[in-house]
């Protein structure tokens, strides 16, 4: 069984893929994905929403291996962000954020092999992008990268990067510091630039279609799925122009406001 993560500034996600193995051939299969949009009240960093996908995809595991009928001979959890592996594998005391997520992905109650794989044959790279995949993606979102019904000869080779300073930051210090600068970094919804919209009400409409899609939900626009469009844009509005103050608030603090 292999899993892949990966996240983007707004996503992160994980496929899981069976491969079959009988006398005749090998293949493999998507029997499950899952996709999560990031918190809007939360400025993640992307190294840090990549461990998020590496979570999600763990608990993925957990739940898929108890519910499958069969046997598992062996488990692969694949990642794009050599951050993360350092992460993995680094002896050194880390942020407490990143401390508590890695230690739930090593108590897993399994034994897994934790590798790297390239943005390019990384499947999962495509639940963090917000477009419709054309026909020549699909074999390779159901079916995964090739070399996976090939000899591990064939894998993408080893990885153990040597983490840096910049994606370790050993001082808490640093890390409120890098915290504090983006948080005046705002992303608007889905990336959407509303510049580009001629009114409020299209606006609104092709958020909700964004969100619908990256959750996987079928079926038309309902009046509380553009009332929940509307609350993504306040709440990016809020952040944008009144970041001190909901700080505050969040800090239970006095404010000029």
């Amino acid at each position: 069984m292999h899993c892949f993560c990966d996240a983007s500034s707004l996503l992160y996600g994980t496929a899981i893929y069976l491969k079959i193995r009988n006398s005749n051939n090998v293949k493999t299969h998507l029997i499950f994905a899952k996709a999560r949009l990031k918190p809007i009240s939360e400025t993640i960093t992307i190294p840090r929403m990549e461990l998020l996908a590496v979570l999600i995809g763990i608990r993925a595991l957990t739940y898929v291996k108890k519910n499958f009928p069969f046997q598992i001979s062996r488990i692969f959890v694949w990642t794009d962000s050599k951050c993360v592996l350092s992460w993995y594998n680094s002896v050194k005391i880390l942020p407490i954020f990143i401390r508590n997520r890695i230690k739930e992905i090593k108590n897993v109650p399994f034994p897994f092999t934790f590798r790297y794989v390239p943005s390019e044959d990384n499947p999962a790279n495509l639940l963090t992008k917000i477009i419709p995949l054309p026909p020549a993606i699909l074999a390779f979102w159901y079916s995964g990268p090739s070399w996976l019904t090939q000899s591990e000869d064939s894998w993408p080779p080893v990885s153990n990067p040597a983490i840096t300073d910049e994606e370790f930051p050993t001082q808490e210090k640093s890390e409120s510091s890098m915290l504090t600068i983006e948080r005046k970094i705002q992303h608007p919804p889905f990336g959407l630039d509303i510049t580009k919209y001629s009114s409020l009400s299209k606006l609104w409409r092709i958020t909700a279609y964004s969100f619908k899609f990256t959750h996987r939900i079928r079926g038309s626009l309902t009046k509380k799925d553009l009332e929940a469009a509307q609350l993504l844009w306040l709440k990016y509005i809020q952040e944008l122009h009144f970041s001190k103050t909901l700080e505050n608030l969040r800090l239970q603090k006095r404010d000029e406001l």
